[in-house]
């Protein structure tokens, strides 16, 4: 037996063979994402494992335009909902979720085209994944990037909140582009 008839049985065995048939684009699609989420969980764990006397401090190299911080957010972004946590968790997992299973449906469907579309929902799926792991798992999300701008001065942020606002902004351009193609 090849060693990739003893991955697919393996695969098998444990009931997730379809991984073997995705397509090319949908696996870098999935590390992309899972890569996103593998991120900012490292940045988030080293976060949490500092001593609280060690925040805020300056980026360096920022100028003091960024500060390293900790945070921890209940709710949604900006604290939005911090006071329903059981309802911020359920609706942060079925949005996850929809997301999860829009993706493959996405490539599969949609083939070669709306690639800004796809990249861009894997970017939010990362993001989405991170933070709601954190929700389910810590109760809330662990923040530490504020930029030192007035619009955005009081806003603790991670790279899964960067994933989602850049993945949703992407996936918004992918779609203005497709509607000018079509004109």
């Amino acid at each position: 037996m090849g060693k990739h008839g003893l991955l697919l049985r393996i695969l098998k065995q444990y009931h997730i063979e379809w991984i073997w048939y995705l397509s090319k684009e949908m696996s870098y699609l999935i590390f992309f994402a899972a890569g996103i989420f593998a991120i900012d969980q490292l940045f988030k764990h080293a976060i949490d494992e500092e001593p609280k006397e060690n925040f805020p401090r300056d980026l360096p190299g920022s100028k003091g335009l960024v500060q390293i911080r900790r945070a921890h957010n209940p709710g949604f972004s900006m604290g939005r909902l911090e006071k329903y946590p059981k309802l911020v968790k359920t609706l942060s997992l079925l949005a996850t979720l929809f997301l999860i299973f829009a993706l493959p449906y996405m490539s599969i469907l949609l083939g070669d085209g709306f690639f800004l579309q796809k990249w861009g929902t894997a970017m939010v799926i990362g993001g989405a994944s991170s933070n709601t792991y954190d929700r389910l798992i810590k109760g809330k999300v662990t923040d530490y990037i504020n930029v030192r701008v007035p619009f955005l001065k009081n806003a603790i942020i991670n790279i899964g909140d960067i994933a989602i606002y850049l993945g949703g902004m992407l996936y918004g351009i992918g779609v203005i582009i497709d509607l000018l193609k079509n004109k």
